[in-house]
């Protein structure tokens, strides 16, 4: 088996190989029929070598190495079941990782792959290693991403389709009419274009995000097909755009499978094993708009560790404590240092969870983390985000629920923060929370359980949900107004979207508000309910199109949390996790109320177990804030501000 000598982490030594019989494979030209006809397109057979793929390693120093090509790929199964030859001698790899081999060590240079260039049973050498992924990555010459192996031909294929949904979606942002019967034609090539490519478990990768946005030549290789990460980008931009107008999800291929929702409702996925299924191609979409964003920060500097931590929460990592360290070469260098990875058996998930939220509270992110807290996995205190669970659809960035007052973690002890706030509300009556699934499993809607929480199919959660807010609404409010004096209708879709078309920005179609919640109501409520009347001034294609995006945007928010009204009579859209008695918080710093669950009291006072944020409607622009001119402080009208301990 291969020997690895030792590595001068002082020079900053890494490995690299290259194939000592080079196939130089050319390329070949292939007829292929396409909607608008006939084409040619140029592709590289697949090489597929027999027996022992032979390389040679050496070493070389970071800081003088020859032009070489980081390769990425997915491990997929550990077990190394497949032989190369290194040097003369015998490296076990993955059946992955020898399928990227094959397929991009045609080509004369030199490479760098982590499962052959690391010696994975080094503990100290993986953590020093790890370090120096920013470097490995930005230094290369180019970046290939080997996501998959499929039939023979059908990278290309799926190419080609690739580029045929852009132009065909340019033009329709361009401004060509398109009716229902071309949406139809085309569908199938945007279905082979997301299923057959983005169906890769190389998408929900945690360390792509490093991997993909550290260097400006980074390429994906499809089987025997290539293309550009900004092509792919390209692509979901223009999806993104027309989400709405196209309504991804209702599209489904021949085979009956489902389309794609091709919206930030996508972060919805994944609650349960279930869930995360049938939500993968979902959240790979969502992978590569996450990429963009974290381009977009690199260009300004570095991304805020927050940040790179929300945006890669619903990747994969099978070491846990990957999706920590797979973002150090995103951040800034305090955070990356104090941060350094450590792989030994000794420092736990928990530890390095725990050990990033310390030091995260401690900045001026802090008030960002405790969002982002509340799914906490055993051993972490509730302060602490398990960044290993598949989180909820994000809230809004735009609420001010604590106005402009500064917030402050302190530490009382090692597991004991407190923040300053004031209790101002408390849970009094719940509604079931509602788990629904992107495919057709009307089957398992069932609203009678508690303990088995609703699921249902997407546009059914939808119309249940509206449902249950508006006899909840209609029923409390009915002999005194709502707190804020509003109209009863206007209560319930600002609670059901928690204000969600408000609040964002950059959709081509939005919800446009109450209007979407009328043309929601007009194109599908049953007639008692004041559903089939039409909106005036209003065409039917319209109502269908604001309709839809009102469906999103109430998904989107309500996906895993439930609905309550409050002790204080608000209406609020509360963490699944939430119970009766239950209390809310405003903290001072915070864009949102938390919801807070008292769990006893010791010499110090009252302590809470943070359950997450709350969308409490009427409160969330700093309604209940105060400030004091004289002594210059902020206060919340008519309660008391203390220090509340959570732990």
């Amino acid at each position: 088996m291969y020997r690895y000598l030792p590595l001068d982490e002082n020079l900053k030594q890494i490995r690299l190989f290259r194939s000592t019989e080079p196939l130089n494979m050319e390329s070949k030209i292939l007829d292929i029929e396409t909607l608008a006809g006939s084409t040619k397109m140029k592709y590289t057979p697949t090489p597929w070598a027999q027996g022992s793929l032979p390389i040679s390693m050496e070493t070389f120093s970071l800081l003088q190495m020859p032009p070489f090509t980081a390769i990425s790929y997915v491990w997929g199964s550990p077990e190394r079941e497949h032989t190369i030859s290194c040097s003369g001698q015998s490296l076990r790899v993955t059946k992955n990782l020898k399928d990227a081999l094959q397929i991009l060590t045609f080509r004369p240079g030199w490479f760098w792959a982590d499962a052959i260039c690391i010696d994975q049973e080094n503990i100290p050498e993986r953590n020093s290693q790890v370090q120096l992924m920013k470097e490995i990555y930005s230094s290369a010459s180019e970046v290939v991403a080997h996501v998959g192996q499929p039939a023979r031909y059908e990278g290309v294929l799926t190419t080609l389709a690739l580029d045929e949904a852009i132009h065909f979606l340019n033009e329709v942002n361009g401004g060509r009419l398109v009716d229902e019967t071309e949406i139809r034609k085309n569908r199938n090539q945007f279905n082979r274009a997301f299923t057959d490519l983005l169906s890769s478990p190389w998408f929900s990768r945690a360390w792509i995000m490093q991997e993909a946005v550290l260097n400006k030549n980074f390429n994906i290789w499809y089987g025997n097909a290539s293309f550009s990460l900004l092509h792919l980008q390209d692509f979901v931009l223009l999806v993104q755009r027309e989400s709405a107008t196209w309504n991804l999800n209702s599209w489904q291929s021949d085979d009956g499978k489902s389309g794609v929702i091709a919206d930030d409702t996508a972060r919805a996925s994944g609650s349960s094993p279930t869930t995360r299924d049938e939500g993968r191609l979902r959240r790979n979409f969502l992978q590569v708009d996450s990429m963009m964003r974290m381009s977009a920060y690199l260009k300004k500097g570095s991304v805020p560790p927050v940040r790179a931590l929300m945006l890669g929460r619903n990747a994969d990592a099978s070491d846990p404590r990957d999706k920590v360290y797979s973002i150090m070469g995103l951040v800034d260098d305090d955070f990356s240092k104090f941060m350094a990875p450590d792989y030994s058996a000794a420092n736990t998930v928990e530890a390095v969870y725990k050990k990033a939220a310390k030091y995260l509270l401690s900045t001026e992110h802090g008030m960002s983390l405790l969002g982002q807290a509340g799914y906490s996995r055993e051993g972490l205190p509730s302060w602490a985000p398990d960044w290993s669970s598949f989180q909820f659809s994000p809230f809004p960035r735009a609420y001010a629920a604590s106005g402009k007052s500064p917030g402050k973690v302190e530490f009382q002890t090692q597991d004991v923060i407190s923040v300053h706030g004031a209790i101002i509300d408390q849970v009094q009556d719940t509604l079931p929370k509602l788990n629904f699934s992107f495919g057709d499993d009307i089957k398992q809607f069932d609203f009678l359980s508690d303990d088995n929480p609703l699921g249902c199919d997407s546009f059914v959660a939808t119309l249940l949900l509206d449902m249950m807010f508006t006899d909840k609404v209609t029923s409390f409010y009915e002999k005194e107004a709502y707190p804020t004096g509003e109209n009863l209708k206007d209560v319930i879709w600002r609670s059901l979207t928690a204000d969600y078309s408000s609040k964002l920005d950059g959709r081509a179609e939005r919800s446009q508000g109450r209007l979407g919640y009328d043309a929601f109501g007009s194109l599908y409520r049953a007639p008692q309910q004041g559903g089939r009347q039409p909106i005036p001034n209003i065409d039917e294609s319209t109502a269908s199109k604001i309709a839809e995006a009102y469906h999103l945007e109430a998904l989107f928010i309500q996906h895993g949390r439930r609905g309550s009204v409050t002790r204080g009579r608000y209406m609020a859209t509360l963490p699944g996790t939430a119970m009766e008695n239950d209390e809310i918080a405003i903290v001072y710093g915070a864009q949102m109320p938390l919801v807070l669950r008292p769990v006893g009291n010791d010499a110090d006072g009252r302590r809470y177990r943070l359950i997450g944020q709350a969308y409490v409607h009427g409160i969330m622009d700093g309604e209940m804030i105060d400030f004091d001119e004289e002594t210059k402080t902020f206060g919340v009208r008519g309660k008391h501000s203390e220090m509340l301990r959570i732990v």
